[in-house]
Formats: C-alpha cells, structure tokens, sequence
C-alpha cells in the first residue's frame, strides 16, 4: 500500500541472461599480429599450453560464466586459427600435469578425495577418464608411443602405463622416499630416470620394467636446477647441475648415473646449461663457459648479460 491507501502496481524481477560467444571464433589480426582470447566475465588463469600438431589445447581455470565460458572450473580452450571450442573437465579440479599421447591429450587432476587422468581428442570430445588414488605428486613422461605416469603415494615412488586401449598398468615395484617432488623424468635404457628433490636435497633413480627402481645419485647439499647428456651418441654423460649451499655446482655422470666428476663455479651466482658440440656450455648474468663432458673448462669469456638470472637457453637460428 503507498501514498493515499492506493495499491502499488507489482512488477516482475527482470531476468538476467548471460551472453554467449559464438564458437568458432576466427584471430583478429592487429598490427600483422594473430590474435584471439578465450574466457569470461570474470576472473581466468592461464595455466598451461599443449601443442598437438598445429593446435593448440590452452589450459585454464575459470571463475567465468559468460561470454566463452558455459560453467565455471578447470577448463581447456582448443585454438587453432582462432578458438575452436572450450570444455570445462570441473569445478573442483586442480590441475597437475598434461601431455600430448598417442590416445590424445592426457590432462592429469585432482579434487580433495582422488586424481583423474582425462583425454581428449584433437576434437576436444572427452574421450576418457581414468580414476586414480589419490597421490602426493603425480608426473605424466611420454616415452616413445607410451604414456607414464609416476607418483609419489604415502612415502613411495609408483609407475603407471597406460595402453592404446587405454587401459591402466600399476607396477608392482615401488621405491621408498621421502621426497616431495618429481622434478625430471627422462629416458634411460630400457626405462625411465627420475630425478626426486626436495628443496635442498637431489636424488637420481632409474625404473626398469623388468627390475624396478634403482638409486643411482643421491647429494643433501644439492639444489637441483637441470640434468642434460653431453659428448657424442657413442659416448655421453649426464650432466647435473644445481646449487650447494648457494654456489652453481657441476656433476658429471656415466651412463649407468654413477658419479665421475664435480666442478663448482665460483664466479656467477646462477645460470643455465645446454648441451653444445660434444661438451656443453653454461650461461649466466655475466659470463659464459664451455666444457667437456668431464668438466675439464674449454673456454670462459665475460658476457653483457645483465639481468637478474638466466633462466632458459634454446637454440635459434644464429646460434644459442
């Protein structure tokens, strides 16, 4: 009832309906650039980028329900010349890791009870979802056509297959640890090294699948930063390179990860190594060395670098 005892005229609440993009989206192109953008209202975060073969599979968690967005949660935008389409896997997923595999994208996740490893085709349809125990540290290795996964569960290192059926293969063999991370998986004879750290100890191990895991390395002072092979495809080391109580360190292994060599650097605070000719050289804020694959120094020269830290180096065109 309002002014005067007379009735107030009720009106229906308005509607709020969201907008929706029309997918696929063609790339803008601003200043000779290709352009394009996936997401919503509110807030996105670019998390990862899967290349499979001229596609792109960009993956994201959303807080969005508009415009790209359907739902919000962890979800995948498939780009091509522009965005092809965008599928959300959950709301209350956390994403660990993903790798192109012969079954498709392989995107690896976990919620608060267990992990899920999801495929998709180059389509992006949900082609699979593999549950799994819940685990402490997860890391997906592409070895060839196969897809492995090795985790950390309860204090031990496990090893997991996958099929072309997609079917799921647990080794029997596990390997007592107390690490915490998974930080580099590599190829090694008939298996798998595995690169453990927590955040000042490193130690190297090796899966076979007829034997199991090995220790090979193991420092407590060490620091780990990256393993590289030097030297020629007849005869190469390991290189491991990391800090020991803050100063850059060199090890070089054979092939089997038993220790030959180290070599600390003294007068860098950082830097990255690349394998180069048969030996290897390392690059950091100020100065550039190369060595051979046992650490003997072949050459040092100052360089202009003055950045905080180097943290990739890549082969271009002109050279590193």
């Amino acid at each position: 009832i309002g002014k005067d005892n007379q009735p107030i005229e009720k009106t229906e609440e308005e509607t709020y309906i969201p907008y929706y993009t029309t997918l696929p989206r063609k790339a803008e192109t601003i200043d000779n650039f290709k352009v394009t953008h996936f997401g919503g209202e509110d807030d996105d975060t670019l998390i990862d980028v899967i290349n499979f073969g001229k596609k792109r599979f960009a993956i994201f968690n959303s807080n969005s329900v508009e415009f790209d967005m359907r739902e919000k949660g962890l979800s995948v935008a498939l780009v091509n010349n522009g965005v092809e389409r965008v599928i959300t896997l959950g709301e209350n997923l956390t994403y660990i890791d993903g790798k192109m595999s012969s079954n498709g994208v392989a995107i690896l996740t976990e919620n608060s009870t267990q992990c899920t490893l999801h495929f998709l085709n180059t389509s992006g349809d949900k082609i699979a979802e593999i549950p799994l125990p819940y685990f402490e540290c997860g890391r997906l290795y592409l070895s060839g056509q196969t897809l492995t996964l090795f985790t950390i569960e309860n204090g031990y290192l496990h090893h997991y297959k996958f099929g072309d059926s997609l079917t799921t293969m647990k080794s029997p063999y596990v390997f007592k640890t107390n690490y915490t991370a998974i930080t580099e998986i590599f190829d090694k004879d008939n298996g798998q090294g595995i690169v453990l750290t927590n955040e000042t100890t490193t130690e190297i191990c090796s899966f076979d699948n007829n034997s199991g895991f090995t220790s090979h390395f193991c420092n407590n002072k060490l620091s780990f930063k990256q393993i590289i092979t030097a030297g020629t495809p007849e005869s190469s080391n390991y290189i491991v390179y990391g800090k020991e109580y803050g100063t850059p360190t060199l090890y070089a292994l054979d092939n089997t990860l038993g220790m030959l060599s180290s070599k600390s650097i003294n007068d860098v605070e950082d830097g990255v190594i690349l394998p180069y000719s048969d030996g290897f050289i390392f690059v950091g804020n100020g100065i550039t060395k190369s060595y051979c694959k046992h650490l003997d120094e072949v050459m040092s020269s100052p360089n202009n670098l003055s950045f905080e830290k180097v943290t990739a180096l890549t082969y271009c065109a002109r050279g590193v």
